[in-house]
């Protein structure tokens, strides 16, 4: 069995690969594969570059495919034989889809799902296996992550959901380093050169090349270490071409340079990234890359957005309910200017971790920014609302044109998504 670094699953064999088989063997997976599966062909355009492997803008597409499309994916990956799909497609994990959950962690550390599903068939076909269910000890270590050759997995990283987690992390570190100059935790670096253990002096030409040979030090292309080719990284890339042939990819699309990887395309983006450059916002996660833009919004964070964005100064404590929260000073200081009374009839609860509604919202910056009444009534859906002179007075100022296309309603009841604030923050601040 071959040395693998960094507490990954050994490599398999690459028949055994094949056949869904994997490194951790399980009773009941798929016999003989026939001369139509797609895996059998090579797909890749051109020839095989064990200096590049896969293009990093290719690498690096994390919107290349949607949940469902990853779904769609699970379900006939394999055409020609597998009519019943992988094992993933019948699971779910903390009420997720498999395509949900490798999407959602795609994005979440700039990835392309492809690069996700060839990495997780390497180290565990999962993709390959036909049960009923998957196998919960693959599961359990899908990508190895954590789980050294000759010992336990790390608790903390076993599960499924936990293991794309950990991988993902681990992936945008080596990415993370390289980008700063650096080598990777094995050493690999772009444009210097290395041995690997099947005897080739490689220099990578991007980033994609580092992390695949440092995550898998071998090419793969020749018969070496008692495995016969394909194997290794060459293995990776025949089998990112079958996949990228089942799911129609070519390519990225247009290059987004968004601050966060999930906001290119939003009608929201302006807004967001003006947020960021103010300072106001690192995101939603731990990464930075990401700004949540179709999470609600709370009140405790919106009070936080608006105790930031006017610099307000610190208030007396205002409140019973926020005792230990977060956002306790900026609820205070928010209190103490004059911006909210509460959620209560007595003044003495704040809700920090209700969603906010639109019009609250309304109420929020009304009072914020000191916008002047309205006589035009704006909307015909905020009749009853306890809301309707500040949302008159938001449409005067041209913060809202409603929320429908006809501009004729105002969804004073419906949640504000971290997107639409934004937008109702910057309209307010120009």
């Amino acid at each position: 069995m071959h040395r693998r670094i960094l507490g990954f699953a050994s490599l398999i064999a690459p028949l055994a690969f094949l056949l869904g088989a994997g490194c951790i063997a399980e009773p009941g997976d798929e016999g003989a594969l026939d001369d139509e599966n797609p895996m059998m062909e090579d797909f890749a355009l051109g020839d095989f570059d064990r200096h590049a492997i896969i293009p990093d803008a290719e690498m690096l597409d994390p919107q290349a495919f949607t949940a469902a499309e990853v779904d769609a994916f699970l379900k006939k990956p394999y055409p020609h034989l597998h009519s019943s799909g992988s094992c993933l497609s019948r699971m779910t994990f903390g009420g997720k889809t498999a395509g949900t959950v490798i999407a959602e962690t795609s994005v979440k550390y700039g990835l392309n799902p492809l690069f996700v599903l060839t990495h997780l068939q390497k180290e565990s076909s999962l993709i390959g296996n036909t049960s009923a269910t998957c196998p919960k000890s693959r599961l359990d270590k899908a990508f190895g992550c954590g789980c050294p050759d000759n010992a336990p997995c790390n608790p903390a990283y076993v599960g499924f959901d936990k293991q794309l987690d950990c991988a993902g992390k681990l992936t945008r570190g080596y990415l993370d380093d390289l980008a700063a100059g650096s080598t990777t935790i094995a050493g690999w670096k772009v444009g210097a050169g290395k041995k690997t253990l099947d005897g080739y002096t490689i220099t990578p030409k991007g980033k994609a090349a580092a992390v695949l040979y440092t995550y898998t030090p071998w090419v793969g292309d020749k018969a070496s270490g008692g495995n016969n080719p394909p194997f290794g990284n060459y293995l990776f890339w025949k089998v990112w071409g079958g996949y990228a042939k089942t799911l129609g990819y070519d390519g990225p699309g247009p290059v987004c340079d968004a601050v966060f990887v999930d906001v290119c395309g939003s009608t929201h983006r302006t807004a967001i990234e003006w947020l960021a450059e103010a300072g106001l916002t690192k995101g939603c996660d731990a990464t930075k890359k990401l700004f949540c833009p179709d999470a609600n919004v709370t009140r405790g964070q919106m009070a936080d957005f608006l105790a930031r964005a006017l610099q307000l100064p610190p208030g007396p404590d205002k409140f019973t309910d926020d005792d230990g929260s977060i956002f306790e000073a900026s609820i205070n200081a928010v209190a103490a200017a004059g911006i909210t009374s509460g959620c209560s009839a007595d003044g003495t609860r704040f809700c920090p971790s209700d969603d906010i509604t639109r019009g609250q919202m309304a109420a929020f910056l009304t009072k914020a920014f000191a916008l002047p009444a309205s006589s035009v009534d704006a909307f015909v859906d905020d009749e009853t609302s306890q809301f309707e002179g500040a949302i008159n007075a938001l449409a005067a100022a041209g913060i809202t044109s409603g929320c429908d296309v006809a501009k004729q309603l105002y969804c004073p009841d419906a949640k504000v998504t971290r997107a639409q604030m934004a937008t109702f923050l910057y309209r307010s601040m120009q």
